[in-house]
């Protein structure tokens, strides 16, 4: 209410501006407010209001005849101090110099000072610490301004927040103050909770996000968030909106609508469960995958969005690693030259091969996996698919990384046997130890099966035209257990004839009892007599013999004669412990460095070699790289290597080339490089993978088999006749060693050595042979 110029009410409730104050009475204080108010006919409010005005001035002064009246007809002032008695707020009245003019219980009760203490006491002198405080400009400021308005404010020196009501007068200042000290403590309580659980959220390394549900707004980003997005999200900022440095795109690359976006489908209500997304930040990318879902109102709470981002960035990265390396490991695989499988031992089936079973036995991979348990059935020959149980059981009983080796035969596409030379090993087992799967490698060695068969009818051939000129022969009368022998075996032996138990004692040894098992099998029947052994010299020396003998059966069909030949062959023996000594050599180099594998750019540049390139040539990767791969080979072979390379460089078709490549001790040994292309997953070109297989134990092998069949040839054609066989060899020997070759004999009286054959050629070319007979 307000006064006119004469400083009367002006009656004018219902257009007055008001402010909303809560009171609280007791239900005694309550009923009679309501009753005094309905019997005039106004509200609580304005009855309140009346009586708060008219502490301004004295009541018998300030109202004129009208007010006099409704005063009259409202209740006392006992009545109405009861009312503000009673309340449980704070009620204050200041006249123009800031002095009590009035206080209830509540007040003394909040200031904890009595009413006496307080009535006509300036409250700036009563309270000092008051001045110069939030209060003091807030009281101020209401009776400058003469506006009535509603503030919260502590109060420090009673440990209590207030609510406070201030309405100005020109006659000074009404308060009302509530106590909301709990309702702050509850406050302060809630948000230090809320502080407490975002600084937890904060300490989590999975980012996290929190939205409105209402209002599709994010409300919370913890610093996992933050970090990703490079800096600080305004907080409010609505969850469907595109700027340019933030989006989301697919797995694809597609720009996600913003209705579909994560935050907008949660605020709908939508549960997400592992969606895939690209998020674009001024950070960077991070894939992502999402998971969200509402969390519903409890404690005091509203329903909240959560959304939970796991970055799997790193998981890509290895994902797209682990395909390089598997595109990688099958380009390698494929450029073997050899099949490289894995066979399931449980499943008893093929679980992979590369593609060289196509060359090898004219067979795809599907179709060998599509024979599943029959693949040995329908592919092995009958005599090796019988000594297949005994392959299984070798390696059962293998250990991890012993390599079990096994020759059998396959049967082609097209009908024909292949012979396979095998390496097997564990490649994995089940819970229980048992092997469940082997990797192997087989290599098509049919012609060197071929070969070896050849060499074998050779060998037999020229074992037969060698007969003749053997050094001791020897006759063995199985009944009486009696031998004879060549003159010359008095001389090597030291005997020429006697009884089998006399002969068994000048043989070593240690080759008794194989000697005398032979000679018993022959007694049994066996056709044949062969038999490798050392005799013990008369001079002390210890030389080998190879006897090669014929049982010969009586009427009665038992063994009655065996007559055969020795030959010496120390020499043969020294060289094959020379022999094995070197191939244990290769083979041991073979198994550290099973292939050397380089890979180049486009340009045939290297950029890439093994370990077994390097413990091989003894080049490093910075030695190789480039074209410092050249290095490597024979500069007899340089030419034609860059030569096909080039070419090959240039029509990017795969190639092979055969060369020798330097090892690291100097040595020169035989190779077969494969040359194929390099293709990136979308199939263009992208460079060179090469691999070099060591041959040069099969190239020494051709070379003496072509040795060997010209020999034959020759002592074929020859019918056997001695010189012609002596000439021959001489021959053969020299243009195989491209050296002189001169054979001689032991005179009959052994004096000296009678040359019987020589051939050479000279420093022009030409040949010159002669003989002494």
């Amino acid at each position: 209410m307000k006064r006119d110029r004469t400083g009367k009410f002006i009656r004018n409730w219902d257009s007055e501006p008001k402010q909303a104050v809560n009171l609280s009475l007791t239900p005694t204080a309550w009923q009679v407010l309501q009753q005094r108010a309905y019997k005039y006919g106004i509200s609580r409010s304005e009855l309140v209001e009346r009586y708060a005005r008219s502490l301004e001035c004295n009541a018998d002064n300030d109202f004129d005849e009208n007010e006099q009246v409704e005063v009259t007809a409202q209740p006392s002032d006992r009545q109405v101090i009861n009312i503000l008695e009673s309340i449980s707020d704070a009620f204050i009245a200041f006249d123009r110099e800031w002095r009590y003019t009035y206080v209830n219980q509540a007040t003394v009760r909040l200031l904890k000072k009595s009413k006496e203490e307080l009535i006509g006491q300036c409250i700036w002198d009563l309270f000092p610490d008051l001045c110069g405080t939030n209060l003091e400009r807030m009281l101020k400021k209401a009776v400058d301004e003469q506006t009535a308005f509603v503030f919260e404010d502590y109060y420090a020196p009673v440990s209590t927040w207030g609510e406070i009501h201030v309405y100005p007068s020109t006659e000074g200042l009404s308060l009302f103050v509530r106590d909301i000290t709990e309702r702050k403590r509850a406050e302060e309580a809630q948000d230090n909770q809320r502080q407490w659980l975002e600084a937890v959220l904060n300490l989590l390394p999975i980012p996290l996000i929190f939205v409105e549900p209402e209002t599709a707004r994010f409300t919370f980003f913890n610093e996992a968030v933050k970090q990703m997005a490079g800096g600080e999200i305004p907080r409010d900022r609505s969850a469907g909106v595109y700027d340019r440095d933030f989006y989301c795109t697919d797995a694809t690359g597609q720009l996600i609508p913003p209705d579909q976006l994560p935050a907008i489908r949660v605020a709908r209500g939508e549960k997400i469960d592992g969606a895939e997304l690209n998020w674009h930040t001024p950070n960077g990318v991070y894939p992502l995958l999402v998971y969200g879902d509402i969390l519903p109102a409890m404690h005091d709470r509203s329903a909240t969005g959560v959304i939970v981002f796991q970055d799997i960035g790193d998981r890509k990265q290895v994902e797209s690693q682990l395909q390089q390396s598997h595109h990688f490991i099958q380009q390698v695989a494929d450029a073997t030259p050899g099949l490289l499988y894995i066979y399931d031992l449980i499943e008893q089936r093929n679980v992979y091969v590369n593609c060289q079973i196509a060359e090898v036995l004219g067979y795809t991979p599907t179709q060998v996996q599509a024979m599943g348990k029959h693949l040995f059935t329908q592919l092995m020959h009958p005599d090796d698919l019988a000594t297949l149980p005994a392959q299984i059981e070798r390696l059962n009983k293998a250990q991890d990384g012993e390599i079990i080796e096994l020759e059998y035969r396959m049967r082609h596409a097209n009908g024909e046997w292949h012979w396979l030379w095998s390496r097997e090993l564990i490649f994995a087992r089940t819970d229980e130890g048992l092997p469940a799967q082997i990797i192997g490698i087989s290599h098509d060695i049919t012609e060197r099966k071929r070969a070896e068969t050849a060499l074998r009818q050779v060998e037999e051939r020229l074992q037969l035209a060698l007969s003749s000129a053997q050094i001791i022969a020897w006759d063995v009368d199985l009944q009486t257990n009696y031998i004879m022998c060549s003159p010359n075996a008095l001389e090597v032996w030291g005997l020429q004839e006697g009884t089998a138990e006399e002969f068994f004692a000048i043989l070593h040894p240690e080759d008794r009892q194989k000697v005398s098992q032979a000679y018993e099998r022959a007694l049994n029947g066996e056709e044949s007599f062969t038999q490798e052994y050392r005799v013990i010299s008369p001079d002390g020396t210890v030389r080998w013999f190879h006897d090669l003998g014929r049982v010969y059966l009586n009427a009665e069909g038992q063994a009655a004669r065996i007559v055969g030949v020795s030959v010496d062959i120390s020499d043969r023996k020294q060289a094959e412990v020379a022999l094995h000594l070197t191939q244990e050599r290769y083979r041991s180099l073979a198994e550290s460095l099973p292939q050397l594998v380089c890979t180049a750019r486009i340009d045939g540049q290297a950029d890439y070699c093994n370990q077994s390139w390097i413990e091989y040539t003894g080049l490093g990767l910075a030695q190789t790289q480039g074209f410092g791969w050249l290095q490597a080979i024979h500069i007899d072979d340089r030419s034609s290597a860059i030569t096909q390379s080039m070419q090959a460089f240039k029509t990017g078709k795969p190639h092979s080339i055969e060369l020798r490549l330097r090892r690291a001790d100097g040595v020169y040994r035989w190779h077969l490089v494969r040359i194929v292309t390099i293709k990136s997953e979308d199939g263009n070109f992208v460079g060179w993978l090469g691999t070099a297989t060591d041959i040069d134990d099969q190239k020494q092998t051709e070379q003496t088999q072509r040795f060997l069949a010209q020999a034959s040839q020759t002592f074929a054609a020859a019918n056997l006749d001695l010189q012609t066989i002596l000439d021959t060899i001489t021959r053969l020997v020299s243009e195989f060693t491209g050296d002189v070759c001169t054979l001689s004999l032991v005179s009959e009286d052994g004096q000296w050595l009678d040359p019987v054959s020589s051939y050479h050629i000279d420093t022009f070319g030409s040949r010159s042979q002669s003989n002494s007979r």
